[in-house]
């Protein structure tokens, strides 16, 4: 509380002067808006995020670079870069989350549209056309062009009908499924380990995060709720 929701009287002084009015951004954070109906995040190192993009179909990944602290308005710094646009599929209010793997360089996608688990090569692509700065003048957007998005998982194979949560600890990828409730587990080269049935309504399963297969964390959206799930 002691940033948010709080003036930067240096930043208030700096823009005003500059804009030639009074400007007072509170704690403005350093932000970039490609990617409408964002439905998942993963973080890479750093100021870097990779991101579902609902909006364009596609994978982003964001580097922030030199965070501007609270209070300014310097986003030029950003640079923006769109994967495999139309490959994977927006479904409306089911999260696609995503988790990269740091030893493959692998991001894990829940391509909930698809019904698949997906896979980004992230060493892959190359730098193609330059894209329009829709919001953020001045920053890098360009779209990567031949980047490998492989299958994993095929839900259908597996009864998956809306996976939309994902981890991965102690080499076992969990996927949750939105609309059958269940948490599933596959090993690395995709084969299923185990499943449990939640319980939880259709609809409301989302997020996983796991500290070992032992401690499972889950959201249930429509109750509000956070389910810690052990062994007895």
């Amino acid at each position: 509380l002691d940033i948010f929701g709080q003036s930067n009287q240096d930043a208030v002084s700096f823009l005003s002067d500059i804009l030639g009015y009074y400007a007072d951004l509170g704690s403005h954070l350093d932000m970039l808006h490609e990617s409408p109906l964002c439905m998942g995040i993963a973080h890479e190192y750093d100021n870097v995020y990779w991101v579902f993009d609902g909006y364009n179909e596609s994978i982003y990944r964001y580097d922030f670079q030199e965070d501007h602290g609270p209070g300014w308005d310097d986003h030029s710094d950003g640079v923006m870069a769109r994967y495999v646009e139309g490959e994977v599929a927006y479904e409306p209010d089911v999260p696609s989350h995503m988790v990269l793997d740091s030893a493959s360089r692998l991001l894990y996608i829940a391509d909930t549209g698809n019904n698949r688990i997906a896979v980004l090569d992230t060493e892959s692509g190359q730098e193609g056309e330059d894209l329009v700065r829709a919001e953020e003048p001045g920053t890098t957007h360009y779209a990567m062009d031949d980047a490998v998005l492989s299958t994993f998982v095929e839900g259908v194979d597996f009864g998956m009908v809306a996976p939309s949560g994902l981890e991965i600890i102690d080499g076992i990828l969990f996927v949750t499924d939105n609309s059958t409730s269940e948490i599933i587990a596959f090993d690395m080269d995709g084969q299923e380990v185990d499943r449990l049935y939640t319980g939880i309504e259709s609809g409301s399963l989302m997020g996983i995060v796991a500290r070992s297969v032992e401690d499972i964390w889950v959201v249930s959206a429509n109750e509000n709720r956070l389910y810690r799930l052990q062994p007895r």
